[in-house]
C-alpha cells in the first residue's frame, strides 16, 4: 500500500501519484489505484477522470468507491 499526498484543498496531488506510479514502474508488480470519488465529509469531489488517465499511463487498474459521492 502507497499512500498518495493531498493537496492543501483536499485533493488528490496527481504530481505526488505520477511520482510513486513512476517509482512503481518495472517492478513487475500489479499496480492498482483504489480512491473513493468523494469525502462524505468534506464534500471534496475527486477528479476520476484525470486520475485514471493518469493510472491508465502507468498500465495500472482504477478502482472507485461512489458509495459516498
Amino acid at each position: 500500500v502507497v499512500r498518495v499526498a493531498e493537496t492543501k484543498e483536499g485533493f488528490l496531488d496527481l504530481n505526488d501519484l505520477e511520482k510513486k506510479l513512476s517509482e512503481a514502474r518495472g517492478k513487475d508488480a500489479l499496480l492498482v489505484g483504489c480512491f473513493s470519488a468523494a469525502s462524505c465529509i468534506t464534500g471534496v469531489l475527486a477528479d476520476d477522470v484525470a486520475t485514471t488517465l493518469l493510472l491508465h499511463q502507468y498500465g495500472a487498474l482504477s478502482v472507485w468507491d461512489y458509495t459516498s459521492a
